[in-house]
C-alpha cells in the first residue's frame, strides 16, 4: 500500500532519532573507555627509564620485574630492602616511579637520582648500581626516604652479619656498607653478639638521626650519604 506523505515524514523522523541515539551511545562508550583507561591503566604505569648517556643494566632488570608485577621475585632478589618497603615503595607507587624515571638522571655523591616534578624520586646507589640486580631507594616526597622500619631493617642486617648469620651470603660490608664511614660519625661498636635481631625498636632523635634498641643493645645511627648507618653500639 502506498504511504501518505505524512507517514513518510514521520518514519524519517523516527529513523533520524534512532541514528542519533546510537551515535550518542557510541560517543559515550568511547569517552568512558578513555577515562577509565587513564584511571586504571595509565601509560605512566609502565615504567620506562630515561637513562641519559648510561644504560643502567641492573636497574633495567628491576624495571622489567616491576612492570610484570613480579612481587615475589622482586622480594627475593631485593633482600637489601624490607618486604614492606618493596610493597609500599615499589609496587604501590608504580606511577610515581614512572614519573620520576621519565626525567633526566642526575649523578651525585650517593649515586644516580631521578626526580619527578611532583617530588617523588628514585636513587640508584653506587652499591646497587654495581650489583647484578639493582634495588633502588624510592622517596615518595621530600625527606621520607628512611622510614623507621627501613632503619630497623638495616640494623637487623648489621646484627645478623656480626652474629655470622647474614640475611644473604652476599651481604658484606665491602658490597653493601652499613657502618658509618665519615670521621665525624666514628663511634665504638660492641656487644652486637648480644643483640636481638627479632626485637628492634627505632626512635628518631633528630633530623636523620636515630637510636635503635635490639634487646639489651642500643644502636646509635646517623645518615651518610643517603643511608642510615651504624655509628655506635653498646
Amino acid at each position: 500500500m502506498e504511504s501518505t506523505p505524512q507517514r513518510s515524514a514521520t518514519g524519517r523522523r523516527w529513523l533520524f532519532l534512532v541514528i542519533a541515539v546510537l551515535v550518542a551511545g557510541l560517543v559515550a562508550a568511547f569517552v568512558y573507555h578513555r577515562v577509565t583507561s587513564r584511571a586504571g591503566d595509565s601509560p605512566r604505569s609502565q615504567i620506562v627509564v630515561n637513562s641519559g648517556a648510561e644504560s643502567y643494566p641492573s636497574l633495567q632488570q628491576w624495571i622489567r620485574d616491576i612492570n610484570a608485577g613480579e612481587v615475589d621475585e622482586v622480594t627475593r632478589k631485593c633482600w637489601t630492602m624490607p618486604p614492606e618497603y618493596i610493597k609500599e615503595r615499589y609496587f604501590d607507587a608504580k606511577t610515581k616511579i614512572a614519573d620520576a624515571l621519565a626525567e633526566e638522571p642526575v649523578q651525585g655523591q650517593a649515586g644516580t637520582t631521578w626526580r619527578s616534578p611532583a617530588g617523588a624520586s628514585l636513587l640508584l646507589t653506587w652499591d646497587e648500581d654495581k650489583s647484578p640486580y639493582a634495588c633502588p631507594k624510592v622517596s615518595l616526597k621530600k625527606d621520607d626516604d628512611a622510614p623507621d622500619y627501613y632503619v630497623a631493617y638495616r640494623v637487623k642486617r648489621f646484627i645478623l652479619r656480626e652474629q655470622g648469620k647474614p640475611i644473604n651470603k652476599g651481604d658484606t660490608e665491602q658490597s653493601y656498607w652499613l657502618q658509618c664511614q665519615l670521621p665525624v660519625n666514628e663511634g665504638t661498636v660492641e656487644h652486637v653478639k648480644k643483640a636481638d635481631p627479632k626485637d628492634i625498636q627505632v626512635t628518631s632523635t633528630g633530623h636523620f638521626t636515630w637510636t635503635a634498641s635490639a634487646g639489651s643493645v642500643t644502636f646509635d645511627l646517623a645518615y651518610e650519604p643517603a643511608e642510615p648507618c651504624i655509628r655506635s653500639a653498646k
